[in-house]
């Protein structure tokens, strides 16, 4: 799990990707996020590598200026089965818990925005979200994918978001629902579970906001496990 304290102004977080087969899916892990990925305890024969937030501000003729969020995510498949990734974000914002004074909003970033390989740079090497926030789009594309044994998955996401209150910082984490996490002011830690096949896994958007006490939990997909 990565953590980064982060105004909330330029907040939120949120994910990623493509329709289609990833450009990134097909590269190598850099040296450095493959040994991220090593370190990372799995769960289930999940391991989840949270890159970010990076963020900046942007300007265009919808929106103005605005802060904008974001996160690499990569999935790794560390069991012995094929896996099923399934990512979809809400289309409408979702407010903070227990108070509603911050809500936000996440989405995948198609493959024309993303790098075809890995960037340890300002923003991933994302470009075009000006445009993009610009344009008619309301719902986060859906993400379905196929990951190997011993093989990864990597998305993007952004996040705009909106309070009340003045600056804090925030945390956030994709994780399996169930799963023991480790992330500041997250006072939620699973949301109601209604699947109870054992052979899917939930997954969660959580994010830690500070120093108001506020958290917000995103369903967000599932992954499934599949026979040979």
């Amino acid at each position: 799990m990565i953590k980064y304290a982060f105004s909330i102004l330029g907040l939120l977080a949120c994910s990623s990707l493509l329709q289609c087969q990833s450009k990134l899916a097909q590269a190598d892990l850099n040296q450095v996020t493959q040994s991220k990925i090593t370190e990372i305890e799995n769960y289930r024969g999940i391991k989840i590598l949270d890159e970010g937030p990076t963020g900046s501000k942007h300007t265009n003729s919808k929106r103005g200026e605005f802060g904008c969020s974001k996160f690499r995510i990569t999935v790794y498949n560390d069991t012995i089965l094929p896996i099923e990734l399934e990512i979809k974000f809400p289309s409408q914002p979702t407010t903070s818990l227990p108070d509603p004074a911050f809500n936000n909003q996440y989405w995948v970033l198609p493959d024309s925005l993303t790098p075809d390989t890995f960037q340890n740079a300002w923003n991933f090497g994302i470009i075009g979200l000006e445009e993009h926030f610009n344009s008619d789009f309301t719902d986060s594309p859906i993400v379905k994918r196929t990951i190997q044994p011993k093989e990864y998955y990597t998305f993007y996401l952004a996040g705009i978001g909106e309070t009340t209150f003045g600056s804090g910082q925030n945390y956030s984490k994709l994780f399996i629902n169930g799963q023991k996490i480790d992330v500041p002011y997250l006072q939620g830690k699973s949301i109601k579970d209604e699947n109870t096949e054992s052979d899917s896994l939930n997954l969660v958007w959580g994010i830690g906001h500070s120093p108001h006490n506020l958290y917000t939990l995103i369903p967000c997909g599932q992954i499934s496990y599949l026979e040979h």
